[in-house]
């Protein structure tokens, strides 16, 4: 029965479209982030992302996440001459991991508190699409179009390592979605201390 099955997914994978590229990487080099954005509002030669040797916001409270995978971007602020590694923070309701970049070079960083809203000064950016532009070969996707999606390949959106992603059509990404489960849910909210 095995060499059934086995036989029957070698002939699927022949109609399969071809809507993503699974994990080549076309560099492992730090990557300038005002190269990754449509938007030219982000400082040059200031934010660069690194494909591995970061650490998970939850890496303190789960040992799987306690590894040295993680992308991460630097800040090399022009002004105090000193490097430092952004802080990835999960949003509220078990969102994706973001990083909070400045616009200008006189912006200061806030404090992280709760109430804290993004201004004009500061930009949000979801660090898995940086990821994935900076490191992973959309294959014949755009990777700035809006049909083109950054899939977790284990739908877990806090999983953001270079190997669990991949670049995928909307209607492509849909159909893998799965509903995260309500113990994953706990178990998340749990470590970002809710309760």
């Amino acid at each position: 029965m095995d060499i059934f099955n086995t036989m029957i997914r070698d002939q699927l994978s022949l109609f399969e479209t071809e809507t993503h590229v699974n994990n080549v990487y076309i560099t492992d080099k730090p990557v300038d982030v005002s190269t990754l954005l449509p938007e030219d509002d982000i400082i040059k030669d200031r934010y660069f992302i690194y494909p591995t040797g970061g650490k998970h916001p939850y890496s303190n409270f789960d040992k799987s996440l306690n590894s040295k995978e993680y992308p991460f971007i630097e800040d090399r602020n022009p002004k105090t001459g000193k490097a430092r590694v952004l802080h990835v923070v999960i949003r509220d309701r078990i969102s994706y991991p973001y990083v909070t970049l400045a616009k200008n070079s006189t912006i200061k960083f806030p404090s992280h508190k709760k109430s804290w809203k993004p201004t004009n000064e500061l930009k949000l950016i979801c660090i898995h699409k940086i990821i994935a532009r900076a490191f992973l070969d959309p294959g014949n996707l755009d990777p700035y179009h809006n049909s083109t999606v950054v899939d977790h390949i284990d739908n877990k959106t806090w999983n953001y390592r270079l190997n669990n992603l991949r670049f995928v059509t909307r209607s492509e990404n849909h159909k893998g979605w799965k509903k995260i489960d309500k113990q994953e849910i706990f178990e998340i909210a749990k470590k970002n201390r809710r309760f």
